[in-house]
């Protein structure tokens, strides 16, 4: 009987498929479609209604913050038949939290049930028409075991009945009145969430029309909020063929205030064209497919770099045909892909750029540094975000002293008052190039703001006597007040560290 356990056991580490336990029988599970009528459109929304209860209290416990988004796998739908589907969670590989994620404490399973709903269409795209099966599986609740169990928690794996669907054939019209609604709602709605579902509804309907209204939507964002609001749609599209000539177009459009994911956004798109899906990650179990995915990672990482350098180019080409804030943003955007397509390593998904050192390398340091220059000198019109940005980015590779007026700027117009702690950034570079004068303008602004300075810049001074210090220090540690105030009493207790 043990051997037969053992080979269960291999079978399961060789398929790498979840079991699945049989739910309790004092536990219930369900699943539903919110809509009675069980027939949606091809880019309609799916709601579905997941339900947890048992008659027993204090039993059952369950973590229910994130379960049924595609990015966490503790709830997870299950479609048959799978031909004509296409699985979204193929196209966010790498951003899959596994396990149940606990937030804000357990939730008892009683006899209230603990009602939750998530769209299908997050996780599916249906392609064909015709009749589907549905069942979700849970790993969002635990069993607490008894003291003759030994405690400690027992976690379940449930599942829900099937339950029935269908998707009705392609309906132009539908479409067409859709697409005409979303639009219409685009022009005049101004808040941000009911931008964002219709946004959502947008890249659902995912055709040919769909994505021509998408991408110039994305091209035209002129606020970070906008733009991310319209990338998901673009960039998870199985209209590549239609998206990825609109995005060169706006790449070498003057008139286009570059969004700064596009260059990014169509090599990934390029990459996937070619090389289909990012490969799933089989694990450490097997070395050899370990090995293999390995190696075509490698591969991939080539290839985006190939299309990254493409596209930079195409919007270096472009600059010399901008003006006003298109130049300025194509600027910044060319020496940002440049940079990264130099020392790429300091991305923080490196996996990227590991093999890029044998790859085909256009920006030669000439290149690199006539962008570097043209960065500066338009530095005073980029946002402080990226200014800070051209400081770090370029302290390793440019003569420091280019980069000094632009860091005391950067030092004088930061929020010294700022009720949140910021990256000490920029302070680290001028503590590093020039200690007395960042000492200096340190010890100034401590004095002027009665220590009101973000902790981590004070940090940056080496300790020393400063009696300058004394009177102010002293006012404050008399101040019963000054206990009330968290962030107060943690920068006076660092000057203190340093004085």
């Amino acid at each position: 009987m043990r051997r037969i356990v053992n080979f269960g056991v291999v079978l399961f580490l060789i398929s790498g498929h979840a079991l699945r336990a049989a739910s309790p029988e004092d536990v219930s599970f369900r699943a539903r479609l919110v809509n009675s009528a069980h027939a949606y459109h091809m880019g309609e929304s799916i709601e579905i209604e997941i339900s947890y209860s048992s008659p027993i209290k204090k039993k059952y416990y369950g973590s229910f913050s994130y379960g049924g988004y595609p990015q966490y796998d503790s709830v997870v739908p299950h479609v048959t038949p799978s031909d004509g589907l296409v699985d979204m969670r193929e196209l966010i590989r790498g951003e899959i939290v596994a396990g149940h994620v606990l937030y804000g404490g357990p939730t008892d399973v009683g006899s209230s049930p603990v009602i939750k709903r998530f769209d299908l269409s997050e996780w599916y795209r249906f392609q064909r028409s015709g009749r589907y099966s549905l069942t979700v599986t849970s790993r969002e609740v635990w069993r607490k075991k008894s003291k003759e169990e030994g405690g400690g928690d027992e976690d379940l794996t449930l599942e829900s009945s099937p339950v029935d669907l269908e998707i009705l054939p392609a309906d132009p019209v539908w479409v067409a009145g859709e697409l005409s609604t979303i639009e219409q709602g685009l022009r005049t709605a101004r808040d941000h969430g009911a931008r964002q579902l219709l946004a959502d509804r947008l890249a659902r309907l995912d055709t040919p029309a769909s994505v021509q209204v998408a991408v110039p939507l994305y091209l035209s964002s002129t606020e970070n909020l906008d733009e991310w609001m319209f990338h998901r749609g673009v960039s998870e599209s199985s209209q590549i063929h239609v998206i990825i000539p609109l995005l060169e177009a706006g790449l070498s459009d003057p008139a286009i205030n570059t969004p700064v994911s596009l260059p990014e956004l169509l090599a990934d798109l390029q990459t996937r064209k070619e090389l289909g899906v990012v490969p799933a990650n089989p694990g450490d179990q097997d070395p050899a497919a370990q090995q293999k995915w390995t190696e075509e990672i490698q591969v991939r990482s080539n290839v985006r770099a190939k299309y990254l350098a493409q596209a930079n180019a195409r919007l270096v080409a472009s600059i010399d045909r901008r003006s006003g804030p298109q130049r300025v943003a194509a600027i910044y955007q060319a020496w940002y892909e440049a940079t990264q397509l130099n020392a790429c390593r300091a991305l923080s998904k490196p996996w990227r750029c590991e093999s890029t050192e044998n790859a085909p390398q256009p920006w030669v340091p000439v290149e690199l540094a006539r962008l570097q220059s043209a960065v500066l000198a338009v530095a005073k019109d980029l946002s402080p975000g990226r200014q800070q940005a051209c400081v770090t980015r370029a302290w390793p590779t440019m003569p420091h002293e280019q980069l000094l007026p632009l860091i005391r700027r950067l030092a004088a117009d930061r929020d010294t008052h700022a009720a949140v702690s910021f990256d000490a950034g920029v302070f680290s570079q001028w503590c590093e190039g020039w200690r007395q004068e960042c000492d200096a303008a340190i010890l100034q602004d401590v004095l002027k703001s009665n220590a009101n300075v973000d902790e981590h810049v004070i940090l940056l001074l080496p300790e020393a006597e400063h009696p300058e210090f004394d009177a102010m220090l002293e006012a404050k540690l008399k101040n019963p007040a000054m206990l009330d105030d968290s962030l107060q009493s943690q920068r006076t207790a660092v000057v203190i560290l340093r004085a």
